[in-house]
């Protein structure tokens, strides 16, 4: 009979962690520093406004384009990989589309308020192409994918999103360059890009992800629809801002090809003469103040509002002075409007 000595107990010996982390944690930790820089920036262009003339649009773009665009890149890829069970795929080409969309974003914020029409252009190509590069990175761990969760419709979001920011960078390099003439144009390039980088870059990725951490969030199993309202909000989601965006680019369109065409004479027609000058009556009040908000402020940065008048007449061209020049002897002005009409008074 011989004794039975019990097992020794399991010993655990903890690696010494590799220099500088597995590459996916270099990535993100390489991300991480990028979104930290984009909101001390966006923080920054905020409180120092009042004292330096920045663009209006500068602290959004750094925490849509900078901080919020880099998150995604990353964790969608992340969060893409765990609902498909899908391997990971390469970091050095994570790395590569990180750096290239991160180089066009920052000469995209450089060229617009230097005016250099290249570099934004440029910039807006990098980030787009990096953006598509990312986007076919999704669809093809999607189809490669041989075991999936139930979510993986959640993936097919972060497609969506992709494509969104693909058209929504496109316009806005349009908007940039200068290409819309009239002012109806311009604001539908605008309002358009608005809504397929915020509703369509960042809304898509939030509502996809939303269904797969919410349950985690509550402590709760996934209901068994979830799969199911998951693609009808995808359909009603990408389908609704297709029609808000394609209603707002043809609105646009339509009111500058009307506006061309009572400007300009048809084909074969000749050239009418220049209109006999009218007497036309303006009415003038004073601007209380140049805020809406604080009519009392008069500073902003290096400027101080002196005072302004809001012009208005009954007359149907009269509108969109651009151009103001006053005689020497500040007794007249001429002026000129978007629709090519000489004002003077």
């Amino acid at each position: 009979m011989t004794d039975q000595l019990p097992a020794p107990p399991p010993s655990y010996e903890r690696r010494p962690p590799t220099e500088g982390g597995t590459p996916r944690r270099r990535l993100h930790t390489v991300a991480a520093s990028l979104i930290a820089g984009y909101l001390v920036a966006a923080a920054c262009v905020v409180a120092a406004h009042d004292l330096i003339a920045m663009p209006e649009w500068l602290a959004l773009h750094l925490l849509v384009l900078g901080a919020a665009s880099n998150a995604i890149l990353v964790y969608t890829r992340h969060f893409a990989q765990a609902l498909l069970h899908a391997r990971a795929g390469s970091e050095s080409a994570a790395r590569i589309r990180l750096a290239v969309f991160n180089l066009g974003g920052v000469s995209v914020l450089i060229g617009i308020p230097v005016h250099l029409l290249w570099l934004v252009v440029a910039g807006a190509s990098l980030a787009v192409v990096a953006v598509i590069a990312h986007t076919v990175s999704l669809v093809a761990m999607t189809r490669a994918a041989s075991l999936s969760g139930r979510l993986r419709i959640v993936v097919w979001y972060y497609v969506a999103a992709g494509v969104a920011l693909v058209v929504g960078a496109t316009l806005g390099a349009l908007l940039a360059s200068g290409v819309a003439g009239s002012i109806g144009w311009q604001e539908a390039l605008r309002l358009s890009h608005a809504h397929l980088n915020l509703l369509g870059w960042l809304g898509l990725v939030v509502i996809g992800t939303l269904f797969m951490l919410w349950p985690a969030a509550l402590r709760t199993r996934m209901a068994e629809t979830a799969p199911r309202f998951a693609r009808r909000a995808l359909v009603i989601t990408v389908v609704s801002l297709a029609v808000t965006v394609t209603g707002t680019l043809l609105t646009g369109l339509l009111a500058g090809g009307f506006a061309i065409a009572s400007d300009l004479p048809s084909v074969g027609e000749p050239a009418r003469a220049p209109d006999e000058p009218v007497s036309i009556e303006v009415q003038a009040r004073p601007l209380a103040g140049f805020e809406v908000r604080d009519s009392s402020r008069r500073q902003f940065g290096p400027l101080e509002f002196r005072g302004g008048l809001v012009l208005s007449s009954s007359f149907r061209h009269f509108g969109g002075v651009s151009a103001l020049r006053v005689q020497p002897d500040g007794a007249r002005f001429i002026a000129l409007t978007d629709r090519g009409w000489w004002f003077r008074g």
